[in-house]
């Protein structure tokens, strides 16, 4: 039987705001009942409220009770129990991420680069990785869509989609209050829910954060990784009827912190020689005391000059929904939104004494270049082996109207949009640098000369801006063949329309003289369009067990290297992505009920894959973003859950994925020195994704029979990551191991207040028990000479105080 009706959105707020009631329940003494079977989980993948069996989707679902047991407050804090899925915060920001899927990777934080993810924030997607570590007030469930997802969501999703739904307002009073207290911080969190108004009803939920750094500073005493944060979530909604209602959400989020704290995890050295004398001399050696293999406590970095220099993130976003349901068969939504990013932050790889030999000489400094240095950098100054200051500010709007409804008695389902999306990026970075002074002049006579000796570079001015525009028309189709046989027959057409201007000092080619740049603004425009269309076939064995088999297309607009430093390098825009994926999944309960085991099997074959590439020099330190010509992406996924006992539910996943790259033509760099090679060769035997291999989770949970007094419940949780890159070549540095976080979590809940004053939930819980030290993320400078990382957090332990109140 085909998919049901669109629901009347009554029903479908009602069924999206609790979980249906448990198909078995055994008695206990004194009359309670307990769960022996699990509960049906209900998703919007497909844009209608249907169970998750029913779904021929490869999805993880966490429910509000999920992530506040898993302590989630970030999307990003899901990626650990989903298979495939890799979300981390990137080196010296603590507001980007880096987004992997199914082996389909987006490392580039610039405005420019389009994500291989799609994250979406109650229907309206968010365009850019950048600024994607916000908090989220009133999460009500986070749903993750695994492989291409064009035919059913507006903005074109290649590698898959991340569904963030937050609570609607309930129209009767309502109040929640928690507070947070760990060994590292604190956070607060409320929310209330006004009685309705007529046909209006409202919510209102404000969160704060405070954490402490992990790290002190050996220049000053100061503390690193000092995060604080507000954010607030406001909605309103208007039912004047049976067949319409309007929702309004106002997302509202202001953080300040220390960027992402990094640290030197290598330190090259050219011939073997271990004083850096070929490489860089003296300075270079001082960098050498803080060299670390392993997570310190106490780095060279400063973050301040004059004043603190954290990262301030804003965010604006404003979204509308209206649903109307025309009639019994057919549901038109459009939803409209705006948003706004704006980031202010800077970067430090660590701050080391000019030596005293006056081998470290500023740039403009010529008469260096020929042996000797009139004006070195005084001995004992503290310069920056790298630091960068960026300003980022992100605009955009998007319209999209669906029309979800039946056909021919039911036998036939559709979901088909219309989406439009406008943007405006913006961003400026200036940079300074030590660079070995004998790469400078690498190739000429002078070489020799430079040798043991460094330059203080300071980066020009530097800025780019892109418009984007993109329109698309999608849909998909499902028929009933019979009453077990479905056929689904979707299609995407995208046009993508890019204009994007460049401020930077610029040679004419790659193979211009050094020096030779001026500072310049070019501006280039192109356009990309795409259709993907995607066939699912999907069997019910019977009510418990089915089977699915789909192929599904995906693109990804091609766009400009906004950090290039010659003209050729921009006026080339790097290809379209394109991508054919096949994948058998299943969906199966078991055991009446008690154990639910979903799972597939995926293949993908791209074509032109786009692959940020790290590149550094003397102009300074970028992202180069290449087609890496034919790869494909192997893998499995797999979830459990099983309730062997009433009050007992062990969950478990499994992720499986292997890239192998048929070809990967590209500027050679050698991946012991990082210098590049000066020619074009196939780096398909050694090139890597960030993808790990292999990722798994477990978790237990045991609820005891209820008392009088409350209820008692005990979880603790296992993640496990395999070995991973984060860069496509240069990676023998700074690649992260194999780690696994262990959590557990124990409360006392529906503790009930005298005279119906409400309820009152205490948890103690612990996060990363095992105090991991492990590598989050992590960028191989090449030939400057060193490889940085920076590290998840260690142990934390704290206390949740919950109060409920619902009249």
């Amino acid at each position: 039987m085909a998919r049901s009706k669109p629901l009347r959105f009554a029903g479908v707020m009602c069924l999206m705001a609790v979980p249906l009631a448990p198909a078995y329940a055994q008695e206990e003494p004194g009359g309670r009942y307990r769960a022996s079977s699990l509960e049906e989980v209900v998703v919007t993948a497909r844009r209608v409220a249907e169970s998750l069996q029913d779904t021929p989707v490869s999805v993880s679902a966490f429910s509000q009770k999920n992530l506040q047991q898993m302590g989630v407050t970030e999307v990003g804090q899901v990626a650990r129990f989903t298979p495939n899925l890799q979300m981390n915060k990137q080196a010296g920001n603590n507001d980007n991420y880096g987004i992997s899927l199914r082996g389909t990777s987006q490392m580039e934080p610039s405005l420019a680069a389009e994500p291989t993810v799609g994250v979406y924030l109650d229907g309206v997607y968010l365009a850019r990785q950048a600024g994607m570590a916000f908090d989220i007030v009133d999460l009500e469930r986070i749903e993750v869509l695994r492989g291409p997802q064009g035919s059913l969501f507006g903005r074109n999703t290649i590698g898959g989609a991340i569904n963030i739904i937050t609570e609607k307002p309930r129209g009767e009073f309502a109040f929640k209050q928690q507070i947070t207290q760990y060994n590292r911080g604190h956070n607060y969190r409320t929310s209330i829910d006004t009685p309705s108004l007529g046909d209006f009803a409202a919510k209102l939920s404000y969160a704060r954060d405070e954490r402490d750094g992990e790290f002190r500073s050996v220049r000053n005493g100061r503390e690193l990784g000092y995060a604080a944060g507000d954010a607030a979530h406001f909605a309103l909604s208007w039912t004047p009827g049976d067949t319409f209602r309007a929702d309004y959400s106002f997302d509202w989020s202001r953080r300040e912190s220390s960027p992402q704290i990094i640290q030197i995890s290598h330190l090259r050295d050219l011939h073997g020689n271990p004083a850096s004398a070929f490489y860089g001399g003296a300075y270079y050696d001082g960098v050498r005391q803080f060299v670390s293999d392993s997570r310190l406590s106490k780095l060279p970095t400063i973050l301040f000059s004059g004043e603190d220099r954290y990262s301030d993130s804003n965010i604006d976003h404003h979204a509308l929904t209206l649903e109307w349901q025309a009639n019994p068969d057919l549901t038109i939504k459009s939803i409209s939104s705006y948003r706004e990013w704006d980031r202010v932050g800077g970067t430090d790889a660590g701050h080391f004494p000019a030596p005293a030999d006056g081998s470290l000489c500023p740039v403009t400094a010529y008469s260096f270049l020929t042996g000797s240095c009139a004006q070195p950098v005084p001995a004992g100054q503290l310069v920056g082996i790298f630091t960068a200051d960026a300003r980022s500010a992100q605009r955009q709007s998007s319209q999209e109207f669906q029309f979800i409804g039946s056909l021919l008695d039911s036998r036939l389902n559709y979901t088909a949009g219309l989406y439009y999306f406008e943007e405006r990026g913006d961003e400026s970075s200036a940079q300074t640098l030590v660079l070995p002074a004998a790469l400078q002049v690498a190739g000429t006579p002078l070489a020799p000369l430079s040798r043991g000796k460094s330059l203080f570079v300071s980066s020009p001015f530097f800025r780019y801006a892109t418009d984007n525009e993109s329109y698309a028309v999608y849909g998909e189709f499902e028929y009933a063949l019979t009453e077990a046989l479905d056929v689904t027959l979707g299609m995407r057409y995208t046009e993508d329309s890019k204009e994007t201007t460049l401020t930077n000092v610029l040679t004419a080619t790659s193979t211009s003289p050094r020096g030779s740049g001026t500072l310049q603004t070019i501006k280039d425009d192109n356009t990309w369009s795409n259709f993907t269309p995607a066939l699912t076939v999907t069997y019910r064995v019977d009510d418990d067990v089915s089977v699915y088999g789909k192929v599904t297309t995906g693109y990804r607009a091609g766009g400009y290297n906004v950090r290039a430093t010659n003209v050729q390098a921009f006026k080339n825009p790097f290809d379209e992505e394109n991508l054919t994926s096949w994948e058998m999944g299943w969906k199966t309960e078991w055991l009446d009920q008690s154990l639910r085991f979903n799972g597939a099997i995926f293949y993908v074959e791209y074509e032109d894959q786009q692959v940020a590439q790290f590149e550094a020099g003397s102009g300074g330190a970028s992202n180069n973003i290449v087609n890496a010509g034919e790869s494909t992406v192997t893998g499995l996924e797999l979830e459990l859950t099983w309730l062997p006992t009433a009050g007992l539910t062990l969950s478990g996943s499994y992720g499986y994925q292997d890239t192998d790259y048929k070809s990967f033509v590209t500027a050679g760099q050698n991946q012991v020195t990082g210098l590049p090679t000066g020619t074009n060769i196939d780096a398909s035997d050694i090139a890597r994704v960030t993808s790990p291999r292999n990722s798994a989770t477990f978790s237990a949970m045991y609820e005891f029979p209820e008392m009088s007094w409350g209820v008692i419940s005990l979880r603790a949780d296992a993640a496990y990551t395999g070995k991973q890159t984060f860069g496509p070549i240069l990676y023998l540095y700074d690649a992260a191991d194999s780690y696994t976080l262990v959590n557990a979590r124990a409360s006392l809940a529906s503790v009930a207040l005298a005279n119906g004053m409400g309820e009152l939930e205490v948890a103690l819980w612990g996060r990363n028990l095992t105090n991991e030290k492990y590598r989050e993320f992590g960028i191989d400078f090449g030939q400057l000479g060193f490889a940085v990382n920076n590290y998840g957090n260690l142990a934390s332990y704290g206390v949740d105080i919950i109060y409920t109140f619902n009249r």
